[in-house]
């Protein structure tokens, strides 16, 4: 097999796999969740291939315990919880998903909550925003001085002002040179 070939053989493998663990949880046979996830992670370590962060998370999109592809209310219970934190006014909410299948719960996108923010907050807290936006536009220019003075650092524009330095030091006359002087 050629390159285009091989390359064209791995991502069909690799999709097959990958079809098939989507299409494991209608034939409601579970025990071969995990199997096909397994089989699809060691196809991407053979080819040496980087799968997003959101397919390899054991919670994120499987079920970390079985394997199982999670079906919001199919093979899957989604609710939310919400948990306190002492003297701050501030609460966590946390989505719980728990696998019909093998009964695990797994907590994702925990998120801070403040409940009340008085008046005094709410101005410092637009003041902070309007300051960052600042410093974004500073940033910005700071980045484009910064590539202007990269660009003029190189080895052929510092050739090229050494030889002006050059021409306009020779004593030869030239009608720019006149009008210049007087």
């Amino acid at each position: 097999m050629n390159r285009v070939q091989s390359e064209k053989f791995r991502d069909v493998h690799l999709n097959h796999k990958y079809n098939l663990i989507h299409m494991l949880p209608s034939t409601e046979v579970p025990a071969l969740s995990g199997f096909y996830l397994k089989s699809f992670y060691n196809g991407t370590k053979r080819y040496r291939l980087r799968l997003p962060e959101s397919i390899v998370e054991p919670d994120n999109k499987f079920c970390g315990n079985c394997g199982a592809v999670r079906i919001p209310l199919f093979n899957t219970d989604m609710s939310i919880t919400e948990s306190n934190i002492e003297n701050s006014g501030e609460s966590i909410r946390a989505l719980q998903y728990t696998c019909l299948h093998c009964k695990t719960q797994a907590q994702l996108a925990p998120t801070r909550i403040q409940k009340e923010i008085p008046e005094r907050d709410e101005q410092r807290v637009k003041f902070k925003k309007e300051e960052q936006k600042k410093d974004k536009v500073n940033k910005k220019t700071s980045a484009r001085e910064r590539a202007k003075k990269r660009k003029r650092s190189t080895l052929s524009n510092m050739l090229s002002q050494k030889n002006e330095e050059k021409k306009n030091k020779s004593f030869s006359l030239s009608l720019d040179s006149i009008i210049q002087n007087d």
